[in-house]
């Protein structure tokens, strides 16, 4: 699907983490791969030059927007943009999108036609700025970088460079649910079991009841050669991106048991990953997209002793890595988006 003129997808821009969808974005192109949406679904990515765009669920663009800061996290929720930027803001912006949902026999000319554009003013107050749809208020803020952001139900988890994990709630941003301790930069959730998983300041995996907000397991990680910056967990597996390095980890989550690992060497520089079934897909730094057939079956028989990793100085090769897109768009700096349909 080609971009409006103008409209450049940042290496790497989008990678879609749920029902089975992964959008991925290079230049002027979005790829979509295996998806499977209900209808009326919405899609909305966010990206760092302050751009945002809702799709239907044909992909069709039902709206664009220019919000008035770079922005790390967009998600959809009762009709408003939930949106983290990068320098601790929680915002709302009121959107208006019941007019331009597109239906089955809609055709492409008249949806096209119906595309929105939103100008938010650089020049407005922290507190409230104007857009051509409504306005943006900022309920919560944090004192520091938002590191990571994810929605669960009907909660916002929102992480800092101080180490903390704010839990809101989305029907009441103003209201804090709770506040997990020790975070370092990315989250991930496991939605069967209401675990939240957390990067910690001391290179571990810290395990929350999100029902609870009690801290249930720790997987302590030592030797590490580099940042880990990148968290996803899929079956009986955790996936920590080391740069040019993959962590492969073998977890029971439902006895908290952790089971074996094994590090793995990359011939690139890993940005961010994604799991569609049991294959494990990659996004390298130059925006290429690679693929890793069952993933679950590579091999994890480093042994492990009080749920303690200890990393080896030598690492593997993984031998079953395909690239799949070679891209050429390359990206200087690590800056992973988190985009959520509702």
């Amino acid at each position: 699907m080609e971009s409006d003129e103008g409209y450049i997808y940042k290496s790497p821009s989008v990678v879609w983490l749920q029902k089975d969808l992964l959008l991925y974005g290079s230049g002027t192109v979005l790829y979509v791969f295996d998806y499977k949406l209900i209808d009326d679904d919405l899609v909305v990515v966010g990206f760092d030059n302050k751009i945002f765009t809702v799709y239907d669920s044909f992909f069709k663009v039902l709206l664009t927007g220019k919000f008035n800061k770079k922005i790390s996290f967009i998600a959809l929720f009762k009709g408003n943009a939930i949106i983290c930027d990068f320098f601790g803001d929680v915002s709302i912006l009121k959107l208006s999108l019941d007019s331009t949902k597109s239906s089955k026999n809609r055709d492409s000319d008249t949806q096209l036609n119906q595309e929105k554009t939103i100008e938010a003013s650089e020049s407005a107050t922290r507190d409230k700025l104007t857009s051509g749809s409504g306005d943006v208020i900022i309920p919560f803020s944090h004192y520091s970088t938002i590191t990571s952001s994810l929605i669960y139900n009907d909660l916002l988890f929102t992480g800092n460079k101080d180490g903390k994990i704010f839990v809101n709630s989305l029907s009441n941003l103003h209201e804090i649910k709770d506040i997990y301790l020790s975070h370092k930069i990315c989250l991930d959730t496991r939605e069967d079991l209401d675990l939240l998983l957390s990067l910690s300041i001391d290179d571990s995996i810290r395990f929350w009841d999100i029902k609870t907000g009690l801290e249930v397991h720790k997987i302590t990680i030592e030797n590490t050669k580099c940042l880990s910056y990148f968290l996803k967990s899929s079956g009986n597996l955790i996936i920590l991106l080391c740069l040019d390095e993959i962590l492969v980890i073998k977890f029971s989550f439902s006895k908290l048991e952790l089971l074996g690992f094994q590090m793995y060497k990359l011939s690139f520089t890993a940005q961010m990953c994604s799991f569609i079934g049991d294959t494990l897909y990659l996004i390298d730094n130059y925006s290429s997209l690679y693929k890793v057939d069952n993933i679950s079956k590579v091999c994890t028989d480093n042994k492990v002793k009080d749920n303690k990793i200890v990393i080896p100085d030598d690492s593997a090769i993984l031998d079953n890595v395909v690239c799949i897109y070679k891209g050429d768009n390359k990206c200087n700096k690590i800056n992973i988006k988190k985009n959520v349909n509702v």
